[in-house]
Formats: C-alpha cells, sequence, structure tokens
C-alpha cells in the first residue's frame, strides 16, 4: 500500500493500542502514522483535529519529503552524468525541445521572475506551461526548506529531463 500519511486521532488510550498493533505488524505503515489526542469522536473528534493544525503539519512533512525525493534523484542525476537540466536558459531550452519530464522552480524564484525585477533572460511563465503542455510535472518548491534550499544552489529552476539534449 502506497501511503503519505495517517491521522490516528481520538480520546483515551485506544488509539495508542491500535499504534502499538500497527507497529507490531506493520513497522513500515507505522511510521507514517500521526498521532492527535482529541476529547470526542466523529465529526467533534475529526473538527479538533483540523483546529489543532495536524492536517497541515502532515501535509508540509509530505510536501517536504517530496521535494526531498525531487532533489535527491536530480543530485543523483546531476552525479552520474544523467539527463538533467539546472539553470534557466538550460531549462528554457529542455523545455522547447519538450525534454523535461518533472520542472523543479523555487517559489521565491517564480515570484521574482513574475516581477519587474526579473533577472532571468528567459521566461519562466513560458517554461512552465511548455513543461505542462508537452506532458511534464511542475513541482514548486518552497525555500524554507532544505530541498528548496538546495535548489536555489542550482539556480532555483532544475529538471529531471526524459533524454539528454546536448
Amino acid at each position: 500500500m502506497d501511503v503519505d500519511a495517517i491521522i490516528l486521532a481520538g480520546p483515551g488510550f485506544t488509539k495508542g493500542d491500535a499504534l502499538s498493533y500497527i507497529e507490531e505488524e506493520n513497522p513500515d505503515l507505522a511510521a507514517d502514522i500521526t498521532t492527535v489526542d482529541t476529547s470526542g469522536v466523529g465529526d467533534r473528534g475529526v473538527h479538533e483535529v483540523l483546529k489543532r493544525g495536524a492536517v497541515d503539519e502532515v501535509q508540509t512533512r509530505t510536501r517536504i519529503a517530496e521535494e526531498a525525493e525531487l532533489v535527491d534523484e536530480l543530485t543523483e542525476r546531476i552525479a552520474t552524468g544523467e539527463a538533467v537540466g539546472y539553470g534557466p536558459e538550460a531549462v528554457a531550452e529542455a523545455a522547447d525541445y519538450g525534454a523535461i519530464d518533472h520542472l523543479l522552480v523555487l517559489d521565491e524564484r517564480l515570484r521574482s521572475e513574475r516581477g519587474p525585477d526579473s533577472e532571468w533572460a528567459v521566461d519562466v511563465d513560458r517554461i512552465v506551461e511548455t513543461t505542462e503542455r508537452k506532458g511534464g510535472e511542475v513541482t514548486v518548491f518552497s525555500g524554507e526548506f532544505d530541498p528548496g534550499q538546495q535548489l536555489r544552489n542550482l539556480g532555483g529552476i532544475a529538471a529531471l529531463l526524459r533524454y539528454r539534449i546536448d
């Protein structure tokens, strides 16, 4: 089963017992579980979970994990000489060829390049649109976390390519 995150919530000790059982039976699944204490059950308990921000926390952790996987794949490909592009000009060229499988762009670069203080000689919106039109995926990274900081060091934009273009 491919699971991003599970929130196990409720009052009392029952959720702890359930978590212990899952840890014994499926430790990999247990690693994806977040427990939240609530005073109620049913709709009231769900409302408490939402109010406490548990869902937002899980979404943030999941997003960071996905970004980390993409940056790891990017750096691995760079190290082994596989098909990648990084920096605005190289990524724009790859987009034009339809070679981008997955575009990685830093949120702060996306904002700054859309504004009047743009530094790139290429249009970032055209890169995103071309990538999507030609079947590539786009992930916008948060500069607040380590994967985004790694992407920043590579110019704020990079791509996992379907094939080499050089």
